[in-house]
């Protein structure tokens, strides 16, 4: 009977062996899960930080390009009321000065209208945006 009691015992031993390496293996996946649900959270706080950095960069960008297209409106308007003025007052002169003005600026604004001032502007704003991107 001693022998059906060793190989009984080596049996569970064998057995609490297989489950306790099971247990120890479940534990370690387990714990990888979790680190890597942890990398993952600190990924997405580290890329949320870095989006919130560049938000000043994007304001002054889109800052910049209004002030340009304000001025440029700003000087079509300028150069409409000269000219409307010298053809009010008869002085050919100041016309002649007031349309070019006017024609320069209305150059400016089919250019900005066209996109080709704000091509630099345009690849600023889209590298600020997206700067994980190739342009």
């Amino acid at each position: 009977m001693s022998t059906y009691l060793v190989i009984g015992a080596v049996l569970v031993i064998g057995a609490a062996l297989v489950i306790f390496i099971y247990g120890v293996s479940l534990y370690n996946s387990l714990v990888n899960v979790k680190n890597a649900v942890d990398k993952a959270w600190a990924n997405i706080d580290v890329l949320l930080k870095q989006r919130h950095d560049e938000l000043p960069k994007l304001v002054e960008v889109c800052l910049q390009y209004k002030q340009f297209e304000q001025a440029t409106l700003q000087q079509v308007i300028s150069a409409r009321s000269r000219v409307q003025d010298a053809g009010a007052r008869g002085d050919i002169a100041a016309l002649g000065l007031a349309e070019g003005a006017l024609r320069g600026g209305l150059g400016q604004l089919f250019a900005v209208a066209d996109g080709l001032p704000r091509t630099q502007d345009q690849r600023k704003l889209h590298a600020t945006a997206n700067p994980h991107q190739r342009p």
